[in-house]
């Protein structure tokens, strides 16, 4: 019995896209909140509350930029080898 797989390039191209706008998109909001941080400091907001905040940003900050190379690394090198896979049919 074959085995069969199904795969819709749209969906994969879709995907593919999505993926990247998400990852620029991202580095770009985190980026401008990390100013909003730094910027915090700079006007005033120097406190044992803000140096905590600015350690849990920090974690944050850390786990969004392994996700996006995760997206850059992983994911998107996966969908283009999808993708030359169907082409090559």
């Amino acid at each position: 019995m074959a085995k069969s797989i199904l795969v819709n390039e749209e969906t994969v191209n879709e995907i593919l896209k999505r993926l990247n706008i998400l990852a620029e998109e991202t580095n770009i909001v985190l980026s401008q909140a990390n100013r909003a941080v730094e910027n915090a400091e700079l006007q005033g907001w120097n406190d044992l509350n803000y140096v905590t905040f600015k350690d849990n940003f920090e974690n944050a900050e850390r786990k969004i930029k392994e996700g996006v190379k995760e997206i850059e690394e992983v994911l998107t090198p996966e969908l283009k080898k999808i993708l030359a896979s169907i082409e090559s049919f």
